[in-house]
């Protein structure tokens, strides 16, 4: 699965929300001057 996020994992929407969902705690974690303005995004695609 690439960094992008722009396609599905071979699980499925279902993983790539999951997936969505860690990308965005690690996000959060390491970028936190962007804040919750990088998890929407991600959750949107």
């Amino acid at each position: 699965w690439r960094r992008g996020g722009a396609h599905p994992p071979h699980g499925g929407w279902g993983a790539a929300r999951r997936r969505c969902v860690r990308w965005a705690d690690a996000a959060d974690a390491v970028r936190p001057q962007e804040g919750s303005g990088a998890a929407p995004d991600a959750h949107r695609r």
